[in-house]
């Protein structure tokens, strides 16, 4: 009897660390490790313009106290004016991280803007997109693309920089 008490604590155990050793291999869970990340302009994106952009990433009490690296991802249509596009540093518990930068538009047309946060070297990071429409005039900000592309993020700036060039 006590053998089979055994066996099956046994059993048990496999199967417990089997099913929570799954949760980790599976395609789409990927790993958040800030409690929020988020793009924001200050100015109106017109054309030759500068604008200050952000990239805010906001840490969980969970689980913190490393290096982490923040990116701004810039399409063709914008340039760096002011500042430096990644960041580097010790972020600890319920922190919040800022890279601010300035840029301008020179073109006109549709884009996207991606910033991207985690602890440095790996692949695996929290992103924040913001679309962008540049005018002569005027421009806008949005987190929904005003004209929906689909597939990975390089296939998404190629489809907003295409729609550009069309448009």
């Amino acid at each position: 009897m006590e053998r089979y008490v055994l066996l099956i604590l046994l059993l048990l155990v496999i199967v417990i660390s089997g099913c929570t050793g799954m949760k980790n291999i599976e395609s789409n869970n990927i790993p958040r490790y800030f409690k929020n990340i988020s793009l924001s302009i200050t100015g109106t994106p017109a054309l030759n313009q500068t604008v200050n952009l952000t990239l805010t990433a906001e840490t969980t009490s969970i689980g913190w106290g490393s290096n982490i690296s923040l990116k701004i991802l810039l399409p063709d249509g914008f340039e760096l004016n002011i500042g430096n596009l990644t960041w580097e540093g010790f972020i600890g518990q319920n922190e919040t991280a800022n890279l601010s930068v300035t840029i301008k538009a020179n073109q006109t047309g549709n884009w996207m803007i991606q910033g991207i946060g985690g602890p440095p070297p790996t692949g695996e990071q929290d992103r924040s997109v913001i679309y962008v429409s540049v005018e002569e005039n005027g421009g806008s900000v949005s987190y929904e693309p005003s004209q929906p592309c689909s597939g990975s993020m390089a296939e998404v700036t190629e489809c907003m920089k295409a729609k550009t060039v069309r448009g």
